[in-house]
């Protein structure tokens, strides 16, 4: 639903709603009712997404996996730590900007 697509992306509905018309339109998603309550409206991946996702292989689920599956434990956490490092460095600068 568009209300979970928007809070997991942390975006408000309209501009989500306005992002799934663009893929709809292109072929990507449909959106689908709900049977039992017509106010749901589902949306749903559709042929061409899946075949775009084949062959793009950003857009596979797994790919951090496969990304980082011949990393050692040590790296791992090295790359952990840097990228909590940037997060909150990103978080510190982005509240300076909004007090400033």
């Amino acid at each position: 639903m568009v209300s979970t697509i928007s809070e997991t992306v942390k975006l408000a509905n309209s501009t989500v709603s306005s992002i799934i018309n663009r893929l709809e339109k292109h072929g990507y998603v449909t959106r689908i009712r709900d049977s039992k309550d017509r106010r749901i409206v589902w949306i749903a991946g559709t042929e061409t997404l899946m075949q775009l996702r084949k062959k793009t292989p950003v857009l596979e689920e797994n790919l951090f996996e496969t990304l980082f599956d011949d990393l050692d434990e040590d790296r791992m956490e090295q790359i952990h730590r840097s990228l909590e490092l940037l997060a909150n460095h990103m978080t510190k600068k982005v509240s300076e900007y909004k007090e400033g």
